[in-house]
């Protein structure tokens, strides 16, 4: 059983509610985004910094207080940088707990908004009305089309695939 997903248990199983699994999940992001920005691993691993010093950083960074004891447990049992798979592992527990699904679009043009409303609708109707976390990107190289990516299930109406399928037919 891997480390990063027994951390995330405990995490998970110590917050009861919903709306404050989604906070501590919010929190945790923001808490890796500032640790990469400013490159901060460094400082939570090195054993020159007192452990006070950690603690006031944690508490500018860090508002939940259940949090904050948690990320200090990681650095003093040096499991800090492991925190990017506890998320992802924290993230997969939450996912399945509020029925969320992770989808990815990919498209060859900009998607406004009101497509990727439709978009995400018709999803969500699909898988019994799960909640849609919809993630756009733009990818110029399948040239028109999108590409839609969600439990397992890859919806391709690109170009770019369709032409590779053809270009495979005339070959035969």
């Amino acid at each position: 059983m891997k480390v990063s997903w027994i951390c995330a248990l405990v995490l998970f199983e110590n917050t009861i509610l919903n709306k404050e699994r989604l906070k501590i999940e919010t929190d945790l992001l923001n808490f890796l985004h500032l640790s990469r920005i400013h490159n901060l691993f460094a400082f939570w691993k090195s054993y020159e910094v007192e452990k006070e010093n950690k603690m006031e950083l944690l508490e500018i960074i860090v508002s939940n207080n259940l949090l904050k004891t948690y990320l200090l447990a990681l650095i003093d049992l040096s499991l800090i940088t492991q925190i990017p798979e506890i998320i992802t592992e924290y993230s997969r527990m939450l996912d399945l707990e509020i029925g969320r699904l992770n989808v990815l679009l990919v498209s060859a043009n900009h998607v406004t908004d009101a497509q990727a409303l439709i978009i995400s609708n018709k999803i969500s109707e699909i898988k019994n009305g799960k909640y849609v976390n919809l993630t756009r990107r733009v990818d110029s190289s399948i040239i028109a089309g999108c590409q839609i990516y969600f439990d397992n299930i890859v919806i391709d109406t690109s170009l770019k695939t369709y032409l590779m399928d053809l270009g495979q037919l005339l070959c035969i």
